[in-house]
């Protein structure tokens, strides 16, 4: 996603919450203060890599749901509750465990790309 059409998001409809989240349709980027108050972009998903792929993809809509729901559920639910108390062990304990199911679902997508006979390494 772009810094201007981010920004300009994030202006716009910062308000109460001061978050904001940015979408493409093919990208998600959640938007707001950082450590130092500065606007910044707090977590990105990527449903595909480019514009053509995800034309691609959208060619059969149950497989992609099927590779992409999951994790693209994780970070929504994280999103919405980025500014969330933490009020219970279990509250921080589904935070972390999301985090690694998408580090997990990340490692294999890699390790699966470097096993397919048209991977190339650029």
């Amino acid at each position: 996603m772009t810094g201007v059409r981010r920004r300009s998001a994030s202006r716009s409809a910062g308000g109460r919450y001061r978050l904001v989240l940015v979408t493409n349709l093919r990208e998600f980027a959640l938007v707001g203060p950082g450590a130092a108050g500065a606007e910044t972009t707090l977590e990105t998903f990527r449903l595909a890599g480019a514009a053509d792929d995800f034309a691609r993809r959208l060619e059969t809509p149950r497989v992609f749901a099927h590779a992409v729901g999951a994790n693209f559920g994780e970070y929504l639910r994280r999103a919405l509750s980025h500014r969330a108390r933490l009020a219970e062990p279990k509250d921080l304990a589904w935070l972390l465990a999301s985090y690694a199911r998408d580090a997990l679902a990340g490692s294999r997508a890699r390790r699966n790309r470097s096993r397919s006979p048209n991977w190339r390494k650029s």
